[in-house]
């Protein structure tokens, strides 16, 4: 039987049976209780600095849980993703990335006083290096993020599987943002719109790249090497 999702009984449907419980219940919860957490030990926090943590806990959750497809690719596809018609190592090309991006954000939010998500909640924390850090690692997300855009409403025609991906790349582009603003005074002049421009451009190339890499007889050959 062949109905979109599956072809043949040997391939495994493209969306993974835990796809939601990891790729958004599990962050989203995760951000919540980080957040509500980081309030409670300092008594409060400003609407933007809420905001902020709430982002910034929802990335390093996902990230950190999804930069195990580098190294356990196989399981990663068949209890998340499932296959979506790419090589193998772009998956863990991705994996080792969302890695890195976990980690640049991590030390930007030790430059402004705390890891990210706690130093949200401070008003006035303004740092070029924690800015830049920021928005280096959204560059890097709209790059990986522009490969969803295309590779799920357009490659695996699943578009309801683009959901996590657009979280993400609204939570990136919202904390940033806000990191930038809050550097602005400190930072060359024009140089927080050439960081949105470049992410842009990132997310472009992350599309386009998906578009010349999917392959959709990939899953139908690997019935063939079973």
């Amino acid at each position: 039987m062949t109905d979109g999702r599956k072809t043949g009984e040997d391939l495994r449907p493209i969306m993974g049976p835990y796809f939601w419980q990891v790729m958004l219940v599990a962050p989203s919860c995760s951000a919540v209780g980080i957040t509500a957490l980081q309030v409670a030990r300092r008594g409060g926090a400003s609407t933007d600095g809420l905001g902020i943590c709430v982002a910034e806990g929802f990335l390093a959750s996902i990230l950190s849980v999804a930069s195990a497809q580098c190294p356990l690719h196989d399981l990663w596809s068949k209890y998340v993703e499932g296959d979506l018609g790419m090589p193998r190592w772009v998956h863990r090309c991705a994996g080792a990335l969302e890695a890195v991006i976990v980690v640049l954000r991590a030390h930007g939010g030790a430059s402004c006083g705390g890891w990210l998500p706690v130093a949200g909640l401070d008003s006035a924390a303004t740092s070029p290096a924690g800015a830049r850090e920021s928005a280096l690692a959204h560059f890097l997300v709209s790059g990986l993020m522009g490969g969803a855009l295309w590779t799920w409403p357009f490659g695996v025609q699943i578009r309801e599987g683009l959901a996590p991906g657009l979280l993400v790349l609204s939570a990136s582009a919202f904390a940033t943002e806000q990191r930038l603003q809050r550097a602005a005074p400190q930072l060359a002049q024009g140089e927080r719109w050439l960081w949105h421009l470049a992410a842009l451009g990132a997310m472009m190339t992350g599309a386009a790249s998906a578009a010349i890499l999917f392959d959709p007889k990939r899953r139908a050959a690997k019935r063939g090497e079973k």
